[in-house]
């Protein structure tokens, strides 16, 4: 099975949160994971955010960096508190060092700098996937050949 089918097979199984303060990522993102039969919920502010996540868990979390009011990374840092086991890809026009090791500090998975396509969103989420299968297979082991 091709690399992204079977990202997309995995992901339909997930709830996905997107905080995007820009109408235009809101939804074109809702667009391409809805088209995959992904769930995505996306909202526009930190706030709104934390209102979702308390309402139903999700798997992985996008989140922009530059957002009105509470920032992506303080947003990220009180989820990541109380929700460290979801991964999070941060989202930023604002590629600096800093920001990277303020995301880095708090766990944030990836960070995705502006302007994006879906390829390089693909690749950062094929990468949690991954990662969230090699822990799934060291926790449980191999199993037993048959």
């Amino acid at each position: 099975m091709p690399i992204f089918m079977e990202l997309f097979a995995e992901l339909r199984k997930k709830n996905i949160l997107l905080v995007d303060d820009d109408e235009w990522v809101r939804d074109s993102l809702l667009i391409f994971f809805e088209s995959r039969g992904c769930r995505l919920k996306a909202v526009e502010t930190a706030e709104a955010g934390m209102t979702e996540i308390s309402k139903q868990f999700y798997d992985i979390m996008i989140i922009d960096y530059q957002l009105p009011g509470m920032s992506g990374l303080e947003f990220l840092c009180r989820m990541q508190n109380r929700y460290p086991e979801i991964p999070a890809i941060l989202i930023s026009a604002y590629g600096n060092y800093e920001i990277y090791n303020q995301a880095n500090a708090i766990g944030v998975n990836n960070i995705i700098e502006k302007p994006f396509n879906t390829g390089t969103l693909k690749a950062s989420l094929e990468r949690i996937v991954r990662e969230e299968k090699g822990r799934l297979y060291n926790d449980e082991g191999p199993g037993e050949m048959v």
